[in-house]
């Protein structure tokens, strides 16, 4: 019972919830911690829940650490690293790739020492991934010192040096390391390096050239979330129905009546209990769900439909509301009172969103054909999101500005989701034979 209220309590900021939590997920009995990291996860990694994921990595259970370094790397919490080089001195079984793959992109200056360690001690006949993933986290750190630990590691496998330039993981940790330091590797390396190493530099410069500016090139890490399938946007909605702005707040004032005689009748069958009764008691659950507010999620779109600018001020208004479940479903009828107004509204919020309001905010700006936020779009497409979220992209992004859509489906295409894949495909394709119409 407590890992099912996981789903109901990760979305609420309160120390005591923060604390039950991370008692559920990191001493909960074995066979439920699977379960449990996946519930805290679901929807993508919370930054308030970093201490979690923080001792995650200390765990001896392999799906706890697995979680905790993918969570990490998720939030890009550079804190992390020296618990990820740590946890790998002394991997849990079935562990270490995550712990590698999280540690590639998260490592600092501070992590030199043990890295340059992990370099030497490499095994000659180590998987190549393994090589990679070394040289990306010190590339990462954008130290000189790397320098010495990345000139053994290329001049150890001749093949690694052939797979550098072809990464785009190489190629966002190339360009923290930047230009200064890589002209100091090229010459620490050899000329036998060089045509690779500025090879590499010209394909970050090249892949950076379209961002908005003081934006830094970071590809999208597709592995991070569990994997979300396509689904069709629209579907999303519900069916359009015509009601008046009267006749909808009537209903919203007897839930509203009807969720406060429920929450008086639980609050009351808690207080009557003991501490130990309580701590046992479904009420506690139903209290933290009824907190939630879901209800109000079954009537926003709804509200929108009405096409009453009055409906516009209670939408706002719950744009931010705890539960991003609600927060979505006020974006949705937002989407039928949509203007300028509205529009920036959406787009400034869309980085900061978690990923089931950002994949109703990018149809929504689609849907609106507003160009206006196209820069917001080609940010949010260089951050971890959820492939559902992508796919609205590729449409709203395909539709609204081609051009700057092209370099970022073309890193898509290489991406081992196969939907993501051949949706960015799909979508190419079609770019082509609009420009050759055009022509």
């Amino acid at each position: 019972e407590k890992v099912k209220a996981i789903g109901m309590l990760r979305g609420l900021e309160d120390e005591k919830v923060l604390t039950f939590l991370k008692d559920v997920v990191l001493r909960c009995p074995e066979r439920l911690r699977e379960q449990a990291i996946r519930g805290l996860l679901e929807g993508g990694a919370r930054r308030y829940h970093l201490p979690i994921y923080l001792e995650a990595l200390t765990s001896d259970h392999f799906r706890t650490v697995q979680g905790g370094a993918t969570a990490v790397q998720q939030l890009r919490a550079t804190e992390a690293a020296p618990l990820l080089l740590k946890a790998l001195e002394h991997p849990v079984a079935d562990t270490e790739y995550r712990l590698r793959k999280a540690l590639a992109m998260l490592a600092t200056e501070n992590e030199l020492d043990g890295l340059s360690r992990l370099v030497d001690g490499l095994d000659p006949d180590a998987a190549l991934g393994m090589k990679i993933d070394l040289l990306r986290a010190l590339l990462n750190t954008g130290s000189d010192g790397a320098i010495p630990p990345i000139v053994r590691l290329l001049q150890a496998d001749e093949q690694l040096i052939r797979s550098v330039g072809y990464g785009d993981d190489i190629l966002e940790s190339a360009a923290v390391f930047g230009p200064d330091l890589l002209g100091k590797l090229i010459e620490a390396a050899g000329e036998e390096f060089a045509p690779t190493l500025q090879r590499v530099w010209a394909e970050v410069e090249r892949k950076t050239a379209d961002l908005p500016e003081g934006a830094a090139y970071v590809p999208v890490d597709l592995d991070l979330a569990f994997q979300e399938r396509e689904i069709d946007y629209k579907l999303m909605f519900p069916a359009e129905r015509q009601q008046s702005f009267e006749t909808v707040m009537a209903r919203v004032k007897e839930d509203d009546e009807s969720h406060r005689r429920e929450l008086e009748q639980v609050l009351a069958e808690l207080a009557a209990m003991g501490p130990e009764e309580r701590e046992s008691s479904r009420a506690v659950d139903q209290l933290a769900r009824l907190r939630q507010e879901y209800y109000r999620s079954e009537w926003l779109a709804e509200l929108g439909m009405t096409r009453d600018e009055r409906a516009i001020a209670v939408l706002m208004e719950h744009l931010e509301h705890a539960n991003c479940h609600v927060r979505a479903e006020a974006v949705k009828g937002l989407m039928y009172l949509y203007d300028e107004e509205i529009g920036d509204r959406l787009a400034a919020r869309l980085l900061d969103e978690e990923p089931l309001v950002q994949s109703v905010i990018v149809f929504v700006i689609g849907n609106a054909a507003d160009a206006r936020h196209v820069d917001a779009l080609v940010a949010l497409a260089h951050e971890p999101t959820l492939v559902r979220t992508k796919l609205g992209w590729v449409r709203t992004m395909e539709a609204l500005s081609p051009e700057r859509a092209k370099p970022v489906l073309e890193y898509w295409v290489t991406s081992p989701d196969k939907t993501l894949a051949g949706a960015a495909r799909e979508a190419l394709g079609r770019l082509g034979q609009a420009a050759r119409r055009e022509q």
